[in-house]
Parts: structure tokens; C-alpha cells; sequence
């Protein structure tokens, strides 16, 4: 599979997120995602480590720095 940002024009959606709660941080173990031609990819985030409260604003803000509509990626959907 190929490694795209999630920036990425051809990036569909995000179709797993998997995070890992150490202590008081998630931690993002994979980011899967599927471009608008149907092949799957892995998707690199501008994160690594998130609060492990105010998840969702945080990602929200990551996203609006990098112009990425989060939700419409379905981001918060594809949280395991």
C-alpha cells in the first residue's frame, strides 16, 4: 500500500484510525484510508499523539490548519 497525506486531493476517506491510550495520550498505531479510485492506503497524519481529552477539537484544529475537512474524511468513524 502507498503512504499519502491526508492533504491528498485523491484521498476519498479514512477508513481506520487506530489509536492507543497511554497514560494520558492517544496514540495513532495506523491511519487506513481509500483513495477515490478504491485502492487502499495508509494515510500520514500531521499527528502522532493526541490529549486524551479534547480528542475531536484537536483533531479539528489539526485539520483546519492543513485546510482538511475532517469530518467529511469520516476520521471520527473511523476511530478503533
Amino acid at each position: 500500500m502507498w503512504i499519502v497525506p491526508w492533504t491528498d486531493p485523491r484521498l476519498d476517506k479514512i477508513i481506520l484510525l487506530d489509536l492507543q491510550l497511554i497514560l494520558d495520550a492517544w496514540y495513532v498505531t495506523q491511519c487506513e484510508g481509500k483513495l477515490k479510485n478504491g485502492e487502499r492506503v495508509f494515510v500520514k497524519l500531521p499527528f502522532r499523539k493526541l490529549p486524551r481529552y479534547g480528542l475531536r477539537r484537536m483533531i479539528i484544529k489539526y485539520a483546519k490548519e492543513d485546510g482538511v475537512y475532517a469530518k467529511g474524511l469520516g476520521i471520527f468513524e473511523a476511530i478503533k
